[in-house]
């Protein structure tokens, strides 16, 4: 959706618990359903503390590093190529909500907009209906290049 691919905050900064997977190597395949949980107020810590004693759920600290690594691409996303995507969409006419974001990091400005023009064209694509009648045609092995293109424009 148009509003997700606006929204600057991946971690949701503002909740008093965020939760997110946690794609890192060391829990990336394990069977239990591993997530990152984040206490951001005293509220979210003192909720997350009485879980915790209770037993029903397993907690354990790790460095701030970890959750960074573990959203890396994401953080990139939301973070570092918004100011390209609100761009972009401006320029084909589309509200955009009123940020201030950061310029795009070190990376190159192409693979930047390689990374942003994915999300806007599977966008664009998915709310018209002839081009999703078309896209039913197009062989598995198309959309599997296509989205190694984009995850490795991800990964610089």
């Amino acid at each position: 959706p148009k509003r997700c691919i606006t929204c600057y905050d991946q971690t949701n900064e503002l909740a008093d618990i965020s939760l997110g997977d946690a794609w890192i190597p060391e829990v990336r395949h394990d069977k239990i359903g591993t997530s990152v949980v984040i206490g951001r107020t005293g509220i979210g810590e003192d909720f997350l503390e009485r879980i915790s004693a209770s037993g029903k759920v397993f907690l354990r600290q790790i460095p701030p590093e970890k959750v960074k690594e573990s959203q890396r691409s994401n953080l990139k996303f939301k973070k570092n190529d918004m100011s390209i995507r609100l761009s972009l969409l401006k320029l084909v006419g589309h509200h955009v909500p009123m940020y201030k974001p950061k310029p795009s990091g070190s990376t190159g400005r192409v693979i930047v907009l390689v990374r942003t023009l994915f999300p806007l064209l599977n966008m664009f694509a998915s709310h018209n209906k002839h081009l999703r009648f078309l896209l039913r045609g197009v062989p598995f092995s198309v959309f599997r290049l296509y989205y190694g293109i984009y995850k490795f424009a991800s990964l610089v």
